[in-house]
């Protein structure tokens, strides 16, 4: 069989359609059809079999958009939409890390998980790896800004220490800009932090402080998490597009259930849903990412963000529907050691 004319199984095709609606929520079946082939030119699906798939892992999108729903937020039809949606990373090969487990795609009600390929001892380390970004409890967040704990990864600093390094914006910047109080634990916490801090940078990019502040005011886990997971999105565009689309890649991965969707499904505990908060949020998120409020903080965040990202990931990122999905995302991985526990909302 030649490479232009293979079917692929049931299971990869479920986990590309799960991947494919995760990054493009309001797609209908037959243009998720076409991403389909155009993510996979070498696979031959019909568009009647997709279709089949998407109906079986409550995928499609209805056409009529309940009042509850709102803001234009597509709906999955019946009673698996209030289950998340997620998808296995493309291209992910585990044996990179480990030979003692898979990772799997169970359906929408169970998600995705690992399935060990041999006995593992207890105790036995599967793999170790670091976390895509880290969104601390608010109690560590405050001694980061109080530069008493590492800006990177958290850990109370030693203020005697001679290891300790401060945010770099603090020697370039002029003396009438006002100063970063982050600091590092090393060199190396200090490298890594070009990850995601540039943009979270009160002095790098000062109209990031509302967002900041607000998730903060708020204790909004959610929200904070979102502004870390964007801010290394659009950083890896800046420094490597090749391992930009992978962070994309694991991003779109990630179990989401948008806010309108969490408020219909009962996940707020019976608390009302914040519209006029969620508003106020996606008002500062485009200020600190895409559209500051100033000239002067328009022009230090294009200092930062010379290379744009691909429109898809844009549209992804910063339209209204895309930022409550990402905060529904944001919102499901609270119990991922990368993200700590969500707020009321």
């Amino acid at each position: 069989m030649s490479q232009s004319s293979i079917s692929p199984p049931e299971d990869d095709l479920k986990a590309a359609l799960h991947a494919l609606r995760a990054g493009h929520p309001s797609l209908g079946a037959a243009k998720l059809h076409a991403q389909l082939l155009t993510q996979h030119p070498y696979w031959t699906v019909s568009e009647k079999r997709t279709r089949k798939i998407l109906q079986q892992e409550g995928l499609v999108l209805s056409s009529v958009t309940s009042q509850n729903q709102g803001h234009g937020q597509p709906a999955l039809k019946g009673a698996s939409a209030n289950f998340p949606s997620s998808g296995l990373v493309e291209g992910l090969d585990a044996r990179k890390w480990t030979s003692k487990v898979e990772v799997q795609h169970f359906g929408r009600k169970k998600g995705k998980g690992l399935v060990a390929t041999e006995d593992i001892a207890e105790g036995d380390a599967v793999w170790k790896e670091e976390p895509f970004v880290l969104a601390p409890e608010w109690e560590i967040y405050d001694l980061q800004v109080a530069g008493l704990a590492c800006g990177f990864c958290s850990t109370p600093l030693n203020p005697s220490s001679s290891l300790v390094l401060p945010c770099s914006s603090t020697s370039s910047d002029s003396l009438s800009s006002p100063s970063c109080p982050a600091r590092f634990c090393n060199r190396l916490c200090l490298s890594r932090s070009a990850r995601t801090h540039p943009l979270l940078c009160s002095a790098n990019n000062p109209a990031s402080v509302g967002l900041t502040k607000f998730a903060r005011q708020s204790e909004w886990m959610a929200l904070h998490a979102l502004a870390q997971c964007t801010a290394r999105v659009l950083l890896a565009y800046q420094q490597d597009e090749a391992q930009a689309e992978a962070d994309w890649r694991f991003v779109k991965a990630m179990a989401q259930l948008g806010m309108e969707q969490r408020a219909k499904g009962g996940w707020l505990n019976g608390a009302e849903p914040d519209r006029a908060t969620w508003k106020k949020a996606f008002e500062l998120y485009m200020q600190a990412f895409r559209e500051p409020a100033t000239e002067r903080e328009k022009k230090r965040l294009a200092r930062i963000l010379k290379k744009p990202v691909k429109p898809e990931i844009a549209d992804a990122l910063f339209t209204y529907d895309a930022f409550l999905l990402g905060l529904g995302r944001m919102s499901l991985s609270q119990s991922l050691p990368t993200i700590v526990p969500d707020s009321h909302r």
